[in-house]
């Protein structure tokens, strides 16, 4: 009996270091993987605020250059139209100026 003991021990044991590495390899990979996910969602999240700041950078670029687009955009805006002039809907004005 006593010949069997130090050998089962010892496999036990290397069993018991098996696991725990597995275990602790299983446990890193899945950590990785959601900090993966996260890296897509913020890189997602960064490229609709560069969007974003582009169309807003074109606006004020226009808004510096041209003194007639702050009216434009004014009455785009609150709906106010002149006789005869139609309502834009398009454009990215329409699209920036909607909160």
């Amino acid at each position: 009996m006593r010949r069997w003991r130090g050998p089962v021990a010892k496999y036990l044991l290397y069993a018991i270091f098996a696991v725990c590495v597995f275990d602790r390899a299983l446990a890193s990979q899945a950590e990785t993987g959601r900090l993966l996910r996260e890296c897509r969602t913020i890189r997602a999240e960064i490229g609709r605020i560069r969007r974003q700041s582009a169309a807003r950078e074109i606006i004020r670029k226009a808004l510096n250059t041209a003194a007639f687009y702050v009216e434009r955009l004014l009455r785009d805006r609150y709906g106010y139209r002149r006789p005869g002039e139609e309502q834009r809907t398009t454009g990215i004005l329409a699209r920036s100026t909607q909160r």
